[in-house]
């Protein structure tokens, strides 16, 4: 359900109330759903292809019941697609908080989700010119 009206907020753009805190949502996830199958065959232990496998198959299986709610609501087919449902299913599994009194309701806390956070880079990006090595090495050499 949150996943429907994450994607449902999402296509009102600016309109939305949430569109500030959507629009800092990250755009990609590397989560197992949206591993591509070339990607789930090169694991290397048979209990990781499965548990991938299976990650892939609930995705797809609450994709599926979704959608008739989705076209409900009369979202553009962009917001349809099974990348736009791994990205909203992705936003809620990583994002999602819960009450410790019921552990079964979640919800999005843009508010906690600072704590979340990694600033995009430039201009702000720290970029170090030389390695640690280069620089213990140039320390030595000033100190003999």
């Amino acid at each position: 359900l949150l996943s429907i009206h994450l994607l449902h907020e999402a296509s009102k753009g600016p309109a939305s109330f949430w569109h500030p805190y959507l629009r800092q949502l990250p755009r990609q996830f590397t989560t197992l759903m949206s591993w591509p199958v070339a990607a789930v065959e090169a694991l290397q232990l048979p209990y990781a292809q499965e548990a991938a496998a299976a990650a892939q198959q609930k995705a797809r299986s609450e994709w599926a019941a979704a959608r008739p709610a989705l076209k409900e609501l009369g979202l553009p087919k962009k917001y349809l697609s099974w990348h736009a449902w791994c990205w909203a299913a992705s936003c809620v599994l990583s994002r999602t908080m819960y009450h410790p009194e019921d552990p079964s309701c979640g919800c999005l806390t843009p508010l906690a989700d600072l704590h979340n956070y990694q600033p995009p880079p430039a201009p702000h990006e720290v970029v170090l010119r030389h390695s640690a090595e280069q620089l213990l090495q140039q320390q030595q050499q000033q100190q003999q």
